[in-house]
């Protein structure tokens, strides 16, 4: 049976046994942390803080090391509630593990299997213009194809202009590739669309993304002054209508 390790002495001197590999994810969230498995983790603090916050971030199946770290501080020595730690309403949405994605995954497919009302929209600067579904008084979890937003910055989004929602981020996305070429003179949907990280053919993307990109490049020709800052935002809902 495969192991875990040596980094985990600390475990096997507290538990009185390796740990084993298969249980790798056992654990769905953090939040799911009995009371026994906290008490194994408070023990192996004393004894091996590094080997601690590894090993949350390998039982627990939906967690970075960020927030393993963070939980370990909280909860292993903070004595927070585990069972709450992070509980919340969030935004959440697919993770495109990296371009071209964005551009060549139809919006309703990206979707598929992600639970949540829908549909919202992320306000936040950094953010900003991102489309997800709503989960409320969510467990904390951080599955790797899902990136999960605090509801302080989102409004709502009516199901009739979800798409235009997707365009407009879309824009914000390609302005970000495509900065210098966007807002060159003869610019083209084919030309932004080939500054896409990743992209083979610009043939292959979305419709979505075409619409995105006629009309970054009419927002380029408003020559605002806060064009880089507001880009996505700056044009009427009929340019991104399709």
């Amino acid at each position: 049976m495969s192991t875990a390790g040596g980094r985990y002495q600390c475990y096997r001197a507290i538990v009185g046994r390796e740990l084993e590999e298969s249980e790798r994810g056992s654990i769905e969230t953090v939040n799911d942390v009995t009371e026994e498995v906290l008490g194994v983790m408070r023990a192996m603090w004393k004894l091996d803080r590094n080997a601690t916050v590894s090993f949350v971030y390998f039982i627990v199946e939906a967690i970075g090391l960020g927030d393993a770290t963070s939980f370990v501080e909280d909860v292993v020595v903070g004595g927070r509630d585990a069972a709450t730690w992070r509980v919340a309403d969030w935004v959440v949405s697919p993770r495109y593990a990296m371009p071209p994605a964005e551009v060549t995954t139809p919006f309703f497919d990206s979707f598929e299997g992600i639970e949540g009302e829908r549909w919202y929209r992320v306000t936040a600067d950094d953010d900003r213009g991102v489309v997800g579904v709503l989960r409320r008084n969510a467990k904390y979890a951080r599955p790797a194809r899902l990136d999960y937003r605090s509801v302080r910055a989102c409004e709502y989004v009516d199901p009739s202009r979800v798409l235009i929602a997707h365009r407009r981020w879309l824009a914000r996305r390609l302005g970000g590739w495509a900065r210098a070429d966007v807002l060159a003179p003869g610019a083209t949907i084919d030309s932004v669309l080939a500054k896409v990280p990743g992209l083979v053919d610009v043939a292959n993307v979305t419709d979505d993304a075409r619409i995105a990109a006629a009309a970054l490049i009419r927002e380029a020709a408003l020559d605002a002054p806060t064009f880089v800052r507001d880009r996505g935002f700056l044009g009427p809902d009929g340019w991104y209508g399709g």
